[in-house]
């Protein structure tokens, strides 16, 4: 979700690819898009559009997949020596949860001021505290902190955690490691296939809902991001540049289908459905492996991901994430829902994307330059210098 590069002494071994990768934001804003529509959007109660709309969680999964793909892009190989992992660690942590922690306590916030005036919200003292430390959706993953889309960024939270200390290191010293992580990755699907087939039941811990345990509940997200990680190693050692047919052919086959894959009984997210949780995370991987392969632009699919006017767009897709909810609260509150008027959804969307545009651009981008001079490495001594000190 957010592309955190981190400057490192280059060598000729453990340089990580510094290659700008313009598919990038355009990707995840048309997935940022799919999401607010399928929330928000009115739309009719049946046809193969509503259908692949309620599929939405595709583009979650897509979410944690790149998040680990642009996470080990930007940083991989600078966890590898040992002597150095646990300050460097300290310093990634300081910049990742920095940046991410003040968007998602600001959406909490305003989302708990309109719950309180509402008067519906939950809002106990004990429920608002553990949701700030996004430790709510592993404790009850059926209640919902007051901006829900923060249930994501616990889940990417723990990932966060390993990368420096585990996912960095083995990925980039232990090459065939790789495997078990492809094999970890398939899990989640095939845990999907027992609770489609009735061999697997989910708990009352889960609300008897499989999408609860295999979406909501943060560990169902670990395999994806990691998959994502691996994809990024690959793309990074592999010498092979002719992929964009490989990228343009995981797109057309996610494409089929989010689209014609039938779903005749209209079950949101239960029964086969949940399949979508995280059946299509190797199409992911495929497709990240591919476009970051593809030296020459080739790719149709990359190309419309980095136009501007996706990429823009893309550019605060995690601001749109998290703020959708409180903006439609707002405008439900001002007499002007969404659901069935699409005039009101228009004029939603439009003030969605304007404020997160505005807050990525005036407060991010400052902040995130401050975190990068507040947890910046200490600099190189010289060897005089390190001579004098020993003195």
């Amino acid at each position: 979700m957010a592309y955190d590069a981190i400057p490192q002494q280059p060598t000729a071994e453990t340089q990580p690819p510094r290659k700008r990768l313009p598919f990038v934001d355009g990707s995840r804003g048309l997935a940022s898009l799919w999401i607010v529509c399928q929330h928000f959007l009115p739309h009719s109660s049946d046809g193969p559009l509503v259908k692949s709309l309620w599929r939405s969680n595709c583009a979650v999964d897509y979410f944690i997949v790149l998040s680990g793909f642009v996470t080990h892009w930007a940083a991989r190989g600078k966890f590898s020596q040992s002597a150095n992992r646990w300050p460097d660690a300290k310093r990634w942590y300081g910049r990742r949860f920095g940046r991410v922690l003040l968007a998602v306590w600001l959406a909490m916030g305003v989302s708990a001021i309109l719950l309180y005036l509402g008067g519906n919200g939950d809002l106990d003292a004990m429920h608002l505290t553990l949701c700030a430390f996004l430790v709510e959706p592993w404790r009850s993953p059926n209640r919902w902190c007051p901006d829900g889309q923060s249930w994501t960024v616990a889940a990417l939270a723990p990932s966060w955690l390993l990368y420096p200390v585990l996912y960095d290191p083995f990925l980039y010293e232990r090459r065939h490691l790789m495997v078990v992580a492809v094999v970890l990755a398939i899990v989640p699907s095939l845990i999907a296939l027992l609770f489609v087939s009735g061999g697997l039941r989910a708990g009352a811990y889960f609300n008897n809902s499989a999408h609860t345990a295999l979406y909501l509940w943060p560990p169902a997200q670990l395999a994806d991001f990691l998959l994502g990680c691996v994809s990024a190693e690959l793309a990074a050692r592999s010498s092979r540049e002719n992929t964009a047919w490989l990228a343009d052919g995981a797109v057309f086959i996610i494409t089929l289908a989010v689209l014609l894959v039938p779903n005749p009984h209209l079950d949101y997210r239960e029964h086969g459905e949940v399949l979508y949780d995280h059946g299509l995370a190797p199409l992911f991987a495929v497709f990240l492996w591919a476009a970051a392969r593809d030296t020459a632009a080739a790719s149709k699919a990359s190309k419309l991901f980095a136009h501007p006017a996706l990429s823009s767009i893309g550019k605060c897709s995690f601001e749109v994430y998290l703020f959708q909810w409180p903006v439609h609260a707002v405008f439900y509150g001002l007499g002007l829902p969404t659901s069935d008027h699409a005039e009101n959804f228009v004029a939603f969307a439009l003030t969605l994307y304007m404020l997160a545009a505005l807050y990525e651009v005036h407060v991010e981008r400052p902040y995130v330059r401050w975190l990068r001079e507040r947890f910046a490495a200490p600099p190189l001594r010289t060897a005089s210098q390190s001579s004098l000190a020993a003195f």
